[in-house]
């Protein structure tokens, strides 16, 4: 029931840009879920619109099929800038007042949206009290994704515990992570405005708090897209990866930080994944044309040893090899060792980032090739296998992070002289 009081047991929250949908479909499947899974439950819908209201005549034609269910419209300060953590706070906050012991964010653009999600994320949080649980997409392309291979991986090395899609736009988030992330001052950074889930979901996971999995239907838009250039899109996100690196050192690695799978609800898919070929040959020809032209910064941020790695990997690609992909140890040794050079400053920041642009789409590019015919459980097998490098490795990656000299990372996960 969606109760008109000044309480509610679950808040479900939206942020909404101008060129948003009309979402009362949406609202109809939120409140079927709502009524199937939660009927014993109070519960508010909320939505805060990714830019300022006098910017947005269309808005109130968008949020008027709503009205039935008690949406309420929620807005945060704005200080010149549009950014979607703008709507999340005010969701947040608006949450908080409710004193919601579960917030849910949905993303209004997510196609593939069913109302069992309502059940999937939210179960875990208000039954069994998970402070952050997140969907598992099956089908979704997450098998050549940032996430897979760069984000969830090294989240995973370094605090013990994380989730598989951590940039994933539904996240359901208890009362006390909810008021750790209002009770920040850093809301306005670079990594809170560009890349806000990342930002929630690693918190999450440096902080220690209780992080959950649920398995979801496919989704008809892949994980971690990219709306904006490629070549910004991962300077945001893999900055933003960096700056929480350099926030949280202090905390990685303890001792309670035991390397375990998150708990993971609802039953694991097990099909075969889609096709991304063309993506795959696309992201390696990038690779390809960008070496001649930045090998010679490359050799500034890499060990000879991983140069050489990167280098044997062209050439094999231009011999036509193409069962050949970037190895799980090579390109652990090389997110790590320019992970350290952009915290040491050997090169300008920015200029580190993209020159790591076409490092991570060679790997990408590879890696969706040697998995798109595989089943789900074989991808998520080499997934799992390429955390435990990251793992193995994060000791040297420590010390090399805090400015020790290593001639090379070791090769296959053992320490560092």
């Amino acid at each position: 029931m969606s109760d008109a009081g000044g309480r509610a047991d679950i808040v479900i929250g939206m942020v909404m840009g101008t060129d948003s949908p009309p979402v009362h479909d949406l609202a109809d499947s939120i409140a079927g879920g709502m009524k199937e899974y939660f009927p014993q439950y109070s519960w508010k819908l909320a939505k805060a619109s990714l830019y300022p209201p006098c910017q947005s005549p269309e808005e109130e034609l968008v949020s008027l099929p709503m009205q039935r269910f008690g949406v309420h419209h929620v807005t945060y300060p704005w200080h010149g800038v549009p950014a979607k953590t703008n709507g999340y706070r005010a969701i947040f906050e608006y949450a908080r007042q409710k004193q919601a012991k579960v917030c849910l964010l949905l993303d209004p653009e997510q196609a593939g949206f069913q109302k069992n999600w309502i059940d999937a994320l939210v179960r875990p949080g208000i039954h069994s009290k998970y402070d952050l649980v997140t969907p598992v997409n099956n089908g979704a392309a997450r098998q050549h994704s940032i996430s897979g291979n760069l984000l969830a991986p090294i989240i995973r090395a370094l605090f013990g515990r994380g989730p598989r899609q951590p940039m994933s736009s539904e996240l359901a988030i208890s009362a006390k992570l909810l008021n750790r992330l209002l009770s920040r001052h850093d809301w306005d950074s670079a990594v809170a405005r560009y890349t806000p889930e990342l930002w929630i979901t690693f918190i999450a996971a440096a902080e220690q708090f209780r992080v959950a999995e649920s398995t979801v239907s496919p989704s008809e838009i892949p994980a971690g897209g990219m709306p904006i250039s490629r070549q910004t899109a991962i300077a945001q996100i893999v900055g933003g990866l960096f700056e929480l690196l350099e926030q949280y050192e202090h905390r990685w690695p303890t001792a309670e930080n035991e390397n375990e799978v998150a708990d993971l609800f609802g039953q694991p898919f097990s099909g075969a994944g889609e096709s991304v070929g063309n993506d795959g040959l696309t992201y390696l020809g990038h690779f390809v044309e960008a070496f001649p032209s930045l090998q010679s910064h490359w050799r500034l941020i890499l060990t000879p040893h991983t140069f050489a790695e990167v280098e044997s990997f062209l050439q094999a690609i231009q011999r036509g090899e193409s069962g050949r992909y970037l190895a799980d140890a090579a390109w652990v040794r090389i997110v790590y060792e320019v992970a350290s050079a952009w915290r040491r400053r050997i090169l300008p920041r920015s200029q580190v980032l993209g020159l790591f642009t076409p490092l991570l789409l060679g790997r990408l590019g590879s890696f969706s090739l040697k998995t798109q015919w595989m089943e789900q459980a074989e991808t998520d097998a080499e997934l799992a296998r390429l955390v435990k490098y990251f793992e193995a490795l994060q000791p040297a990656f420590q010390r090399l992070w805090q400015g020790q000299s290593l001639k090379a990372l070791p090769h296959h996960g053992q320490d560092a002289a």
